[in-house]
């Protein structure tokens, strides 16, 4: 119990350092085209956006229109 949380941190670190060199992440981001990372994020950001909407409708319509037996539901006041 003593040397639980001192253990766990040196084996967390181990396993950062050991994934850091397997997966070269020092070279990845030295040679990395840092010009394109704006075009990158927004292109991200954009394509998530319209997928998750996307995923959402899916089920309901195609082309704006409701597919099959399934009617999208409308908001009623009152």
């Amino acid at each position: 119990m003593r040397w639980g949380l001192p253990v766990g941190l040196a084996l967390v670190f181990l396993y950062l350092v050991f994934c850091w060199f397997f997966f070269s992440v020092g070279p990845a981001l030295q040679n990395g085209r840092w010009d394109r990372a704006a075009i990158y994020v927004q292109d991200w950001y954009s394509g998530e956006r319209s997928r998750g909407c996307a995923l959402m409708m899916a089920r309901w319509c195609r082309n704006g229109r409701a597919v099959g037996n399934i009617r999208p539901m409308r908001a009623s006041i009152g």
